[in-house]
């Protein structure tokens, strides 16, 4: 299991510097719930994980990678079904291309890097993979050139440096753990890739595109399975708004894809199970469903279309209603419930703005639900200030922005001296703590009347 004890980032969409500490002195805290102001960045600090994990697939589009670009492009038959064009549309295919996985990292970090900064973009984060530290950094030039790239973990049993690799004149200078090959021909076939690829493509993204192209067997043999362990414990985690790339490749998850779908007749038994799952959430979450269920019928020799249904009872009859017309609070719901699964699964789950279109109380309650349940790690971001009242102060975090726009983000117990009595949704309001907003005054008549040129009656 993976979670997160640390983000770092500097020159990273809005923040100048951030660090990010998911510990309580060692250990990863089992949850956090972020507040701040609008626009203060509470969505583009989950957006570093997307940015990690895209960063690794950069190579996957290289020719020899045929089994990703079979992926790839079923992928993009979903896609171009869904927007109803040619398939034929070449100028179409790169663009779509270009947004699912980023041609390199220059591409990449363009979109990451902070807008007009003079200065070069740095990513770090620290992951507790079963009890043991794992660091991986990155930093990037003014021209988004990967200049510097490092992981700490284990190499048989003690924490070292897998590998060091930063830009000199003479190309990229290169440092492995002894322990980190264990074939010197296929190092040296690595170490010529990383002189070809790296500074616009990441060290991990070169090793990804290896395990692309050889076989699992040759891979173990070849190079130190931390590595791979730190990859996947990475990509693991589970981004309910992550990369596009990421999110079209759950479409054929039932779980994922509730409302509507196919699949083969041989899964039909995961369908049950997922209706099973459903009723048992939705029945007690709302009081007049009655029922949540699959309806099904035959596409093909071997494959199901499903439609998902709620059964509600209103005006003294129960109704079928399908997913697709539920409410939005309802589809948000369809949509964060199998990351909270996961997360009592023993996931590392990230959702953002879980309470957008979900009633206070409901998100309130539900929370309250899983805080005991959480099996993983739970990072949420939110608007919802009544949770402050069930949160343990140490797992609440604040984003303050300052006069010079600078942003800075601290647990509830690091700001104010805080009890259990002490009503920490009530302080955060009346602005004891950072990250509330203020208005100043805003006169509607004469906004008005400047906009449409006489006095507003």
């Amino acid at each position: 299991m993976a979670t997160i004890k640390r983000i770092t980032l500097d020159n990273f969409k809005p923040f100048g510097h951030l660090d990010f500490d998911l510990t309580d002195g060692k250990k990863a805290l089992p949850y956090a719930f972020v507040y701040g102001e609008n626009g203060s960045g509470k969505t583009n600090l989950l957006e570093s994980i997307s940015f990690l994990k895209n960063s690794q697939l950069t190579l996957a589009r290289e020719p020899k990678s045929e089994v990703k670009e079979k992926e790839l492009m079923e992928t993009f038959g979903k896609l171009f079904d869904m927007m109803k064009h040619d398939n034929d549309n070449d100028n179409l295919k790169q663009s779509v291309m270009d947004y699912l996985i980023p041609k390199d990292l220059v591409y990449l970090t363009a979109g990451y890097r902070m807008i007009g900064s003079e200065e070069g973009m740095g990513i770090s984060i620290v992951l507790d993979i079963d009890g043991h530290d794992a660091q991986y950094s990155m930093v990037f030039d003014t021209s988004n050139t990967l200049m510097q790239e490092s992981l700490r973990y284990l190499a048989s049993e003690r924490s070292t440096e897998l590998f060091n690799i930063g830009s000199s004149d003479d190309g990229p200078r290169i440092a492995f753990s002894p322990r980190f090959f264990r074939d010197d021909s296929y190092e040296k076939n690595v170490r010529e890739s990383i002189r070809k690829y790296w500074g616009k493509h990441s060290f991990l993204s070169v090793m990804n595109h290896e395990r692309i192209k050889n076989n699992t067997e040759f891979m173990r043999n070849a190079v130190t399975e931390n590595l791979f362990v730190f990859m996947d414990s990475l990509n693991d985690i589970r981004t309910e708004s992550g990369p596009l790339g990421e999110i079209l490749s759950r479409a054929d998850s039932i779980k994922y894809s509730p409302q509507s779908g196919s699949i083969k007749k041989d899964h039909l038994a995961e369908l049950m199970n997922y209706e099973t799952a459903l009723n048992k959430a939705f029945t007690r979450i709302y009081s007049d469903v009655r029922k949540v269920y699959f309806r099904t019928e035959e596409s093909g020799e071997n494959v199901m279309e499903y439609t998902l249904f709620f059964v509600r009872h209103i005006h003294g009859k129960d109704r079928e209603i399908p997913a697709t017309a539920e409410s939005s609070g309802t589809r948000k719901l369809l949509s964060i419930l199998p990351f909270l699964l996961d997360c009592a699964a023993g996931k590392t789950v990230m959702i953002d703005e879980m309470d957008s279109g979900i009633h206070d109380k409901l998100v309130f309650d539900l929370i309250t639900e899983i805080l005991g349940e959480i099996r993983g790690q739970l990072i949420i971001t939110t608007h919802n200030t009544s949770l402050l009242k069930i949160l343990e102060p140490r797992c609440a975090f604040i984003i303050n922005v300052d006069l010079n726009g600078e942003r800075e983000i601290r647990s509830i117990s690091k700001i104010i001296r805080t009890q259990k009595n002490h009503n920490n949704q009530d302080r955060y309001l009346k602005g004891v703590m950072d990250g509330v907003p203020y208005m100043g005054s805003l006169d509607l008549d004469e906004i008005a009347s400047g906009l449409y040129g006489k006095e507003v009656r």
